[in-house]
């Protein structure tokens, strides 16, 4: 009798051993397209930003470093270094007017 429990306990640790052994290759095969898809993301978060603050560029505004593209969200943040006081949100305003083609939020002081 116990022969033949050893013998059954070293198949069903053989079988975990292959379930888990196919289960590693499965997440390996993954690791190739995850990055490709994630690389996808990136790129036209880049094409996002680069698109706005080019617009903004030459539409004459120049505080560019207070301005951050949220990717999680998709929105634009304004005075996220250095919140805007009344003459800097005013003259954002004008620079935006409605033609900003993407969402945004501005930081106010």
């Amino acid at each position: 009798m116990i022969p033949r429990w050893r013998e059954a306990q070293g198949l069903g640790k053989r079988a975990r051993e292959g379930a888990a052994l196919s289960k590693r290759r499965q997440n390996i095969a993954q690791l190739i397209p995850k990055a490709e898809a994630k690389a996808a993301v990136d790129i036209e978060a880049a094409r996002t930003e680069t698109a706005a603050l080019t617009w903004l560029m030459d539409a004459g505004y120049r505080d560019i470093e207070n301005v951050i593209y949220y990717t999680h969200t998709g929105r634009f943040g304004f005075g996220w270094r250095k919140p805007l006081d009344a003459a800097e949100h005013s003259a954002l305003l004008d620079i935006l007017g409605a033609e900003f083609p993407f969402d945004y939020d501005i930081k106010r002081s």
